[in-house]
């Protein structure tokens, strides 16, 4: 990679990762303008892990599928398959680490296919999301009409206290994910990534509800 394209590799100081406060990220009148199921699903309890269930519609371009196969090598980030109304499970934990969210994809005549990023909070207290291979996505979170929006603002490696900051060419673009009340203890995930050059590369539009609650030990 190119110097303009790379910014050069910055020794930092380690930091424990901290799980994020969306009270705190948001602002208190933004965080009150969220449905109070949002809230408590985002709020500041530990030490709980909770599941939901429900179905997605999984799209991908042809380069978003050949990205996501090739992904596979490094511990798949993104569902490699597509499908209308695929089953999925997916698993909140409170950790050290941050925030998982591990998404059980249920492809039809498929082996099950798991997805696992964790939400945790860097060094300067901004919000990131660390998914396989040491690779980082830089996060903006935000509402807007009562959703909770996060948008990508950028990619980074980092291997302990060395960090490489990518270039905003970067696959896969820019993700934007929406979380949507819908009452009666369900809520509409919607994830949209669009790259500079290729456009959308994928899609993914599903209904969840929460399918039970146990404390972690």
């Amino acid at each position: 990679m190119s110097t303009s394209a790379l910014h050069d590799l910055s020794r930092r100081e380690p930091h424990a990762p901290r799980r994020p406060d969306f009270h705190a990220l948001l602002g208190h009148a933004a965080w009150l303008r969220l449905p109070a199921a949002v809230r408590a699903r985002f709020g500041a309890d530990t030490h709980v892990e909770v599941t939901y269930c429900g179905v997605c519609t999984v799209h991908a371009s042809l380069p978003g599928r050949w990205l996501a196969q090739l992904c596979r090598l490094i511990g798949t980030p993104v569902a490699p398959h597509v499908g209308e109304d695929v089953p999925m499970t997916v698993r909140v934990m409170d950790t050290a680490a941050g925030i998982v969210w591990e998404r059980h994809y249920e492809f039809a005549g498929r082996e099950p296919v798991v997805v696992r990023s964790t939400k945790q909070l860097d060094e300067d207290g901004t919000l990131i999301e660390a998914v396989n291979a040491r690779l980082h996505m830089r996060l903006k979170v935000y509402e807007t009409d009562g959703e909770l929006h996060f948008l990508s603002t950028g990619y980074f490696f980092r291997v302990g206290p060395w960090r490489a900051q990518l270039p905003d060419w970067f696959l896969p673009g820019v993700t934007h994910v929406v979380h949507r009340d819908l009452g009666n203890d369900s809520f509409r995930f919607v994830m949209d990534t669009n790259h500079h050059w290729f456009g959308r590369m994928f899609f993914q539009d599903g209904v969840f509800r929460q399918g039970g609650v146990r404390s972690s030990t």
